[in-house]
């Protein structure tokens, strides 16, 4: 018995065990980690602390940390949030920063 492969578009990853929903799950986590360093790295150049950055998105300082470190994936609501407590629009926390 042969397997036969799915054909895909030259644009999509080829690979027999992973499906694309593996790999939007890798994009996912990639921006969930982008975004997590640009919040920690803009509020540093603020010099602004957790706490701060907690108390002006009224979210808890933990969940600042677990966003920071990318063990959390914040919703666009919370996003919403942290963005104007830095003075920033949200897509500035998706910028590709080098």
């Amino acid at each position: 018995h042969v397997r036969q492969r799915t054909t895909h578009s030259p644009q999509q990853f080829q690979h027999p065990r992973i499906g694309l929903g593996h790999l939007l799950r890798l994009d996912e986590r990639a921006t969930t980690v982008r975004a997590g360093l640009n919040i920690r790295n803009l509020k540093n150049e603020r010099d602004m602390s957790q706490k701060n950055l907690a108390f002006a998105a009224d979210v808890d300082r933990s969940y600042i940390s677990e966003i920071e470190l990318a063990k959390s994936s914040a919703s666009v609501a919370i996003l919403e949030r942290i963005a104007p407590a830095m003075d920033l629009d949200i897509i500035d926390l998706f910028a590709r920063r080098d």
